[in-house]
Protein backbone atom coordinates (compact mmCIF):
# COMPACT_ATOMS: atom_id res chain seq x y z
CA UNK A 1 0.00 0.00 0.00
CA UNK A 2 0.61 3.95 -0.16
CA UNK A 3 2.37 6.07 2.70
CA UNK A 4 0.24 9.28 3.65
CA UNK A 5 1.00 11.35 6.02
CA UNK A 6 -2.55 12.75 7.69
CA UNK A 7 -1.88 16.35 9.64
CA UNK A 8 -4.45 16.89 12.50
CA UNK A 9 -5.75 13.19 12.77
CA UNK A 10 -7.39 13.22 15.64
CA UNK A 11 -10.16 15.89 14.47
CA UNK A 12 -13.17 14.87 12.38
CA UNK A 13 -12.17 14.89 9.41
CA UNK A 14 -8.70 13.86 9.93
CA UNK A 15 -10.25 10.77 12.04
CA UNK A 16 -12.43 10.44 9.06
CA UNK A 17 -9.10 10.40 6.72
CA UNK A 18 -7.53 7.65 8.76
CA UNK A 19 -10.30 5.16 8.58
CA UNK A 20 -10.30 5.00 4.90
CA UNK A 21 -6.73 4.82 4.78
CA UNK A 22 -6.70 1.87 7.35
CA UNK A 23 -9.51 0.54 5.29
CA UNK A 24 -7.27 0.74 1.67
CA UNK A 25 -3.91 -0.40 3.36
CA UNK A 26 -2.33 2.17 3.51
CA UNK A 27 0.71 2.89 5.79
CA UNK A 28 -0.20 5.99 7.87
CA UNK A 29 1.99 8.54 9.25
CA UNK A 30 -0.18 11.09 11.63
CA UNK A 31 0.01 13.95 13.50
CA UNK A 32 -1.63 15.75 16.55
CA UNK A 33 -1.29 18.69 18.74
CA UNK A 34 -0.83 17.22 22.09
CA UNK A 35 -0.06 14.41 23.56
CA UNK A 36 -3.38 12.98 24.38
CA UNK A 37 -4.13 13.44 20.59
CA UNK A 38 -1.13 11.25 19.97
CA UNK A 39 -1.85 8.62 22.89
CA UNK A 40 -5.69 8.76 21.38
CA UNK A 41 -4.30 7.69 17.76
CA UNK A 42 -1.61 5.28 19.15
CA UNK A 43 -4.57 3.41 20.22
CA UNK A 44 -6.44 3.24 17.19
CA UNK A 45 -3.49 1.23 15.54
CA UNK A 46 -1.60 4.60 13.98
CA UNK A 47 2.36 3.46 14.69
CA UNK A 48 3.91 6.54 13.63
CA UNK A 49 2.38 9.76 15.72
CA UNK A 50 3.75 13.12 15.78
CA UNK A 51 3.44 16.54 17.04
CA UNK A 52 1.40 18.79 14.39
CA UNK A 53 2.85 21.54 16.39
CA UNK A 54 6.44 21.49 15.60
CA UNK A 55 8.02 21.36 12.11
CA UNK A 56 10.20 18.44 13.01
CA UNK A 57 7.43 16.22 12.05
CA UNK A 58 9.43 16.62 8.29
CA UNK A 59 12.60 14.84 9.66
CA UNK A 60 10.78 12.42 11.36
CA UNK A 61 8.81 11.00 8.09
CA UNK A 62 11.99 11.22 6.32
CA UNK A 63 14.46 9.18 8.63
CA UNK A 64 10.80 6.60 9.49
CA UNK A 65 10.55 6.27 5.54
CA UNK A 66 14.42 5.98 4.80
CA UNK A 67 14.63 9.50 3.16
CA UNK A 68 11.69 8.22 0.30
CA UNK A 69 8.92 10.38 1.95
CA UNK A 70 4.91 9.63 1.58
CA UNK A 71 3.24 9.51 -1.15
CA UNK A 72 -0.06 11.23 -0.25
CA UNK A 73 -0.52 14.49 2.14
CA UNK A 74 -3.94 15.41 3.59
CA UNK A 75 -3.21 18.69 5.09
CA UNK A 76 -4.80 21.33 7.29
CA UNK A 77 -2.09 23.06 8.60
CA UNK A 78 -1.15 26.88 7.26
CA UNK A 79 1.94 28.59 7.00
CA UNK A 80 5.20 27.30 6.73
CA UNK A 81 3.73 23.66 7.53
CA UNK A 82 3.03 23.74 3.80
CA UNK A 83 6.50 23.69 2.26
CA UNK A 84 7.64 21.37 5.05
CA UNK A 85 4.76 18.64 4.31
CA UNK A 86 5.54 19.20 0.70
CA UNK A 87 8.90 18.35 1.50
CA UNK A 88 8.18 14.74 2.59
CA UNK A 89 6.41 14.23 -0.63
CA UNK A 90 8.17 11.05 -2.10
CA UNK A 91 8.39 11.10 -6.57
CA UNK A 92 4.76 11.95 -8.02
CA UNK A 93 3.43 12.41 -4.72
CA UNK A 94 0.02 14.13 -4.00
CA UNK A 95 -0.62 16.97 -1.85
CA UNK A 96 -4.55 17.49 -0.74
CA UNK A 97 -4.69 20.58 0.26
CA UNK A 98 -8.08 21.06 2.74
CA UNK A 99 -7.37 24.96 4.53
CA UNK A 100 -8.09 28.27 2.52
CA UNK A 101 -6.33 30.65 4.54
CA UNK A 102 -2.81 30.44 2.60
CA UNK A 103 -5.14 30.43 -0.43
CA UNK A 104 -7.05 33.34 0.62
CA UNK A 105 -3.97 35.30 1.61
CA UNK A 106 -2.21 34.59 -2.01
CA UNK A 107 0.82 33.06 0.23
CA UNK A 108 3.67 32.73 -2.14
CA UNK A 109 4.91 29.01 -2.59
CA UNK A 110 8.54 28.10 -4.15
CA UNK A 111 8.12 25.57 -6.64
CA UNK A 112 11.46 24.06 -7.04
CA UNK A 113 9.81 20.81 -5.04
CA UNK A 114 7.45 20.30 -7.79
CA UNK A 115 10.50 19.16 -9.93
CA UNK A 116 9.69 15.76 -8.44
CA UNK A 117 6.44 15.61 -10.62
CA UNK A 118 3.98 16.36 -7.72
CA UNK A 119 0.93 17.33 -7.61
CA UNK A 120 -1.19 19.95 -5.28
CA UNK A 121 -5.03 19.75 -5.15
CA UNK A 122 -7.10 22.28 -3.16
CA UNK A 123 -10.28 20.21 -2.36
CA UNK A 124 -13.44 22.04 -1.48
CA UNK A 125 -16.49 19.77 -0.81
CA UNK A 126 -18.83 20.96 -2.96
CA UNK A 127 -22.19 18.91 -4.60
CA UNK A 128 -21.21 20.16 -8.15
CA UNK A 129 -18.30 17.77 -7.83
CA UNK A 130 -17.44 15.43 -10.34
CA UNK A 131 -18.83 12.16 -9.33
CA UNK A 132 -19.90 13.91 -6.41
CA UNK A 133 -23.41 11.85 -6.14
CA UNK A 134 -21.86 8.69 -6.86
CA UNK A 135 -18.76 8.90 -4.33
CA UNK A 136 -21.84 9.90 -1.65
CA UNK A 137 -24.00 6.66 -2.46
CA UNK A 138 -20.38 4.66 -2.41
CA UNK A 139 -19.65 6.31 1.69
CA UNK A 140 -23.19 5.12 2.46
CA UNK A 141 -22.96 1.54 1.46
CA UNK A 142 -19.92 1.50 3.06
CA UNK A 143 -21.61 2.17 6.57
CA UNK A 144 -24.22 0.17 5.96
CA UNK A 145 -21.53 -2.63 5.36
CA UNK A 146 -19.51 -1.72 8.28
CA UNK A 147 -16.80 -1.18 6.98
CA UNK A 148 -16.80 2.43 8.04
CA UNK A 149 -18.18 3.34 11.53
CA UNK A 150 -19.20 6.90 13.14
CA UNK A 151 -16.72 8.84 14.90
CA UNK A 152 -16.41 9.62 18.34
CA UNK A 153 -18.88 12.60 19.06
CA UNK A 154 -19.23 15.21 22.09
CA UNK A 155 -22.75 16.54 22.00
CA UNK A 156 -23.65 20.10 23.10
CA UNK A 157 -27.53 21.07 23.17
CA UNK A 158 -28.30 24.29 21.30
CA UNK A 159 -28.36 25.77 24.69
CA UNK A 160 -24.77 25.67 25.09
CA UNK A 161 -23.35 25.93 21.51
CA UNK A 162 -20.83 29.12 23.36
CA UNK A 163 -19.70 25.86 25.19
CA UNK A 164 -19.28 24.03 22.18
CA UNK A 165 -17.31 26.65 20.38
CA UNK A 166 -15.07 27.29 23.31
CA UNK A 167 -14.43 23.56 23.92
CA UNK A 168 -13.46 23.31 20.25
CA UNK A 169 -11.41 26.76 20.44
CA UNK A 170 -9.40 24.58 23.39
CA UNK A 171 -8.36 22.29 20.45
CA UNK A 172 -8.73 19.51 23.46
CA UNK A 173 -11.26 17.57 21.33
CA UNK A 174 -10.94 14.40 19.60
CA UNK A 175 -13.30 13.85 17.03
CA UNK A 176 -16.99 15.82 16.17
CA UNK A 177 -18.12 17.99 18.17
CA UNK A 178 -22.37 18.05 17.88
CA UNK A 179 -24.75 21.06 18.60
CA UNK A 180 -27.88 19.48 18.84
CA UNK A 181 -31.96 20.63 18.24
CA UNK A 182 -32.92 17.10 19.91
CA UNK A 183 -31.58 18.55 23.50
CA UNK A 184 -35.03 19.34 24.80
CA UNK A 185 -34.31 19.49 28.61
CA UNK A 186 -31.79 21.77 28.24
CA UNK A 187 -34.27 24.19 26.51
CA UNK A 188 -37.14 23.79 28.95
CA UNK A 189 -34.75 24.43 32.18
CA UNK A 190 -33.48 27.42 30.42
CA UNK A 191 -37.29 28.54 30.05
CA UNK A 192 -37.64 27.86 33.67
CA UNK A 193 -34.77 29.50 35.06
CA UNK A 194 -35.64 32.84 32.58
CA UNK A 195 -39.52 32.48 33.95
CA UNK A 196 -38.26 32.09 37.51
CA UNK A 197 -36.18 35.89 37.03
CA UNK A 198 -40.19 37.34 35.96
CA UNK A 199 -41.60 35.92 39.62
CA UNK A 200 -43.60 33.06 40.79
CA UNK A 201 -46.48 33.93 38.26
CA UNK A 202 -44.49 33.95 34.96
CA UNK A 203 -43.82 29.82 35.89
CA UNK A 204 -46.24 26.93 34.84
CA UNK A 205 -48.40 25.44 37.43
CA UNK A 206 -48.38 21.79 36.24
CA UNK A 207 -50.81 21.10 39.17
CA UNK A 208 -54.03 22.79 37.92
CA UNK A 209 -55.78 22.15 34.76
CA UNK A 210 -54.93 25.72 33.11
CA UNK A 211 -53.80 25.90 29.64
CA UNK A 212 -50.09 26.07 29.43
CA UNK A 213 -48.70 29.00 26.60
CA UNK A 214 -48.12 26.91 23.14
CA UNK A 215 -44.60 28.20 23.04
CA UNK A 216 -43.65 26.99 26.35
CA UNK A 217 -45.51 23.48 25.45
CA UNK A 218 -43.21 23.27 22.40
CA UNK A 219 -40.03 23.34 24.48
CA UNK A 220 -41.54 21.00 26.78
CA UNK A 221 -40.17 17.26 27.43
CA UNK A 222 -42.34 14.09 28.33
CA UNK A 223 -41.43 12.22 31.57
CA UNK A 224 -40.14 9.57 30.03
CA UNK A 225 -37.63 12.01 27.57
CA UNK A 226 -36.47 13.65 30.52
CA UNK A 227 -35.86 10.05 32.39
CA UNK A 228 -33.88 9.09 29.12
CA UNK A 229 -32.01 12.62 29.02
CA UNK A 230 -30.86 12.16 33.16
CA UNK A 231 -29.91 8.31 31.90
CA UNK A 232 -27.48 9.65 29.04
CA UNK A 233 -26.02 12.55 31.70
CA UNK A 234 -25.44 10.32 34.39
CA UNK A 235 -23.99 7.37 32.10
CA UNK A 236 -21.88 9.73 30.02
CA UNK A 237 -18.72 9.99 32.08
CA UNK A 238 -18.83 5.89 32.29
CA UNK A 239 -19.29 5.08 28.61
CA UNK A 240 -16.43 7.74 27.46
CA UNK A 241 -14.36 6.54 30.34
CA UNK A 242 -13.98 10.81 30.22
CA UNK A 243 -15.05 13.71 32.34
CA UNK A 244 -18.04 14.34 33.87
CA UNK A 245 -19.74 17.35 31.66
CA UNK A 246 -19.50 20.67 32.78
CA UNK A 247 -23.49 21.17 33.64
CA UNK A 248 -25.34 18.53 36.23
CA UNK A 249 -28.68 18.75 36.87
CA UNK A 250 -29.31 16.71 39.77
CA UNK A 251 -31.34 16.53 43.00
CA UNK A 252 -28.64 15.78 45.49
CA UNK A 253 -26.64 18.33 46.42
CA UNK A 254 -23.23 18.74 45.12
CA UNK A 255 -21.31 18.41 48.56
CA UNK A 256 -23.43 14.65 49.32
CA UNK A 257 -22.29 13.57 45.82
CA UNK A 258 -18.52 14.50 46.28
CA UNK A 259 -18.70 12.39 50.00
CA UNK A 260 -20.46 9.38 47.86
CA UNK A 261 -18.20 9.64 45.33
CA UNK A 262 -15.04 11.17 46.45
CA UNK A 263 -12.44 9.90 44.20
CA UNK A 264 -13.65 10.60 40.78
CA UNK A 265 -15.53 13.91 41.55
CA UNK A 266 -12.78 15.24 43.30
CA UNK A 267 -10.25 13.99 40.85
CA UNK A 268 -12.15 15.60 38.20
CA UNK A 269 -12.56 18.86 39.73
CA UNK A 270 -8.77 19.38 40.27
CA UNK A 271 -7.93 18.50 36.50
CA UNK A 272 -10.68 20.99 35.02
CA UNK A 273 -8.76 23.35 37.47
CA UNK A 274 -5.49 22.67 35.67
CA UNK A 275 -3.84 25.12 33.46
CA UNK A 276 -3.59 24.03 29.81
CA UNK A 277 -0.21 22.34 28.97
CA UNK A 278 3.01 24.43 28.08
CA UNK A 279 5.24 23.69 24.72
CA UNK A 280 8.25 25.16 23.73
CA UNK A 281 8.32 27.64 21.02
CA UNK A 282 8.02 25.97 17.73
CA UNK A 283 10.70 26.84 14.91
CA UNK A 284 9.89 29.94 12.56
CA UNK A 285 11.09 31.89 10.25
CA UNK A 286 10.84 35.06 12.48
CA UNK A 287 13.56 35.32 15.13
CA UNK A 288 12.21 35.69 19.13
CA UNK A 289 11.60 39.26 20.25
CA UNK A 290 10.56 40.02 23.08
CA UNK A 291 7.32 42.15 24.15
CA UNK A 292 8.41 45.79 24.85
CA UNK A 293 5.18 47.52 26.05
CA UNK A 294 2.61 46.53 28.58
CA UNK A 295 0.30 46.07 25.25
CA UNK A 296 2.72 43.68 23.94
CA UNK A 297 2.89 42.09 26.92
CA UNK A 298 -0.28 41.62 28.14
CA UNK A 299 -1.23 40.36 24.18
CA UNK A 300 1.82 38.04 24.40
CA UNK A 301 0.60 36.24 27.78
CA UNK A 302 -2.79 35.51 25.91
CA UNK A 303 -1.44 34.07 23.44
CA UNK A 304 0.72 31.67 25.57
CA UNK A 305 -2.40 30.61 27.41
CA UNK A 306 -4.93 30.12 24.54
CA UNK A 307 -2.03 28.26 22.11
CA UNK A 308 -0.13 26.55 24.86
CA UNK A 309 3.41 28.05 24.04
CA UNK A 310 5.30 28.76 27.10
CA UNK A 311 6.98 31.83 24.63
CA UNK A 312 5.61 34.16 22.17
CA UNK A 313 7.55 36.52 20.29
CA UNK A 314 5.73 39.86 19.25
CA UNK A 315 6.57 38.65 15.02
CA UNK A 316 5.70 35.42 15.86
CA UNK A 317 2.67 34.88 13.06
CA UNK A 318 -0.47 33.54 15.18
CA UNK A 319 -1.66 30.75 12.94
CA UNK A 320 2.31 29.50 12.34
CA UNK A 321 2.50 29.19 16.42
CA UNK A 322 -0.39 26.78 15.84
CA UNK A 323 -3.27 28.88 16.02
CA UNK A 324 -6.76 28.58 13.80
CA UNK A 325 -9.99 30.42 13.30
CA UNK A 326 -11.41 29.00 16.19
CA UNK A 327 -8.59 29.72 18.47
CA UNK A 328 -8.65 33.25 16.76
CA UNK A 329 -11.84 33.62 18.32
CA UNK A 330 -11.40 32.71 21.86
CA UNK A 331 -8.31 35.03 21.67
CA UNK A 332 -10.77 38.17 19.98
CA UNK A 333 -13.25 37.60 22.89
CA UNK A 334 -10.36 37.84 25.28
CA UNK A 335 -8.81 40.48 24.36
CA UNK A 336 -12.08 42.46 23.97
CA UNK A 337 -12.59 41.69 27.36
CA UNK A 338 -9.15 42.77 28.75
CA UNK A 339 -8.45 46.38 26.64
CA UNK A 340 -12.21 46.95 26.47
CA UNK A 341 -11.92 47.59 22.33
CA UNK A 342 -13.99 46.39 19.71
CA UNK A 343 -12.00 43.75 17.83
CA UNK A 344 -12.71 41.69 15.08
CA UNK A 345 -11.48 37.98 13.51
CA UNK A 346 -10.38 40.25 10.89
CA UNK A 347 -8.31 42.29 12.56
CA UNK A 348 -6.30 39.24 13.61
CA UNK A 349 -5.63 37.42 9.78
CA UNK A 350 -4.81 41.12 8.79
CA UNK A 351 -2.24 41.45 11.80
CA UNK A 352 -1.91 38.03 12.99
CA UNK A 353 1.19 39.22 15.51
CA UNK A 354 1.79 40.78 18.82
CA UNK A 355 3.20 43.52 17.68
CA UNK A 356 0.36 44.18 15.05
CA UNK A 357 -2.61 43.66 16.90
CA UNK A 358 -0.69 46.30 19.89
CA UNK A 359 -0.83 48.98 16.77
CA UNK A 360 -4.50 48.15 16.39
CA UNK A 361 -5.67 48.15 19.90
CA UNK A 362 -3.23 51.49 21.00
CA UNK A 363 -4.57 53.13 17.86
CA UNK A 364 -8.12 52.85 18.91
CA UNK A 365 -7.44 54.19 21.92
CA UNK A 366 -6.07 57.25 20.48
CA UNK A 367 -9.33 57.96 18.01
CA UNK A 368 -11.47 57.43 20.93
CA UNK A 369 -9.49 59.87 22.57
CA UNK A 370 -9.22 57.40 25.95
CA UNK A 371 -4.95 58.32 25.87
CA UNK A 372 -4.54 58.81 29.64
CA UNK A 373 -6.82 55.20 29.85
CA UNK A 374 -3.93 53.69 28.25
CA UNK A 375 -1.43 51.29 29.46
CA UNK A 376 1.77 53.10 29.51
CA UNK A 377 5.08 51.45 27.97
CA UNK A 378 8.14 51.00 28.94
CA UNK A 379 10.90 52.88 27.34
CA UNK A 380 10.45 51.35 23.88
CA UNK A 381 6.87 50.85 23.60
CA UNK A 382 4.59 50.28 19.69
CA UNK A 383 4.97 52.92 17.66
CA UNK A 384 1.24 53.58 18.38
CA UNK A 385 1.92 54.18 21.61
CA UNK A 386 4.99 56.10 21.19
CA UNK A 387 2.87 58.53 19.37
CA UNK A 388 0.64 58.74 22.14
CA UNK A 389 3.50 59.43 24.42
CA UNK A 390 4.20 62.29 21.90
CA UNK A 391 1.12 64.08 21.95
CA UNK A 392 0.23 64.12 25.46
Amino acid sequence: GERILIHAAAGGVGMAAVKIAQWTGAEIFATAGNPEKRNFLHSVGIQHVMNSRSLDFADEVMKLTGGNGVDVVLNSLSGEFIPKSLSVLARFGRFLELGVRDIYNNTPLGLRVFEKNLTFVAVGLSHDLPDFNAVFLEMTERFEQKDFTPLPVRVFPITEVSDAFEYMGGAVHIGKIVVSLQEKAAVLMSKLEKSAHGGRKNIPDFKTSKPIQNDFLKEGILPTEGSDVFRRILDYGEKRQRAFPQLLVSTRELQSRIEHHPHELLQTLEQAALPRPMHQRPDLSSTYVAPNSETEQILAEIWQGQLGIDQVGIYDNFFELGGDSLLGVQVISQLRDTFGKELTLGDLFEKPTVAGLAEIIVQKKIEEGDEEEMLRPGKSGTNAERRSEENT
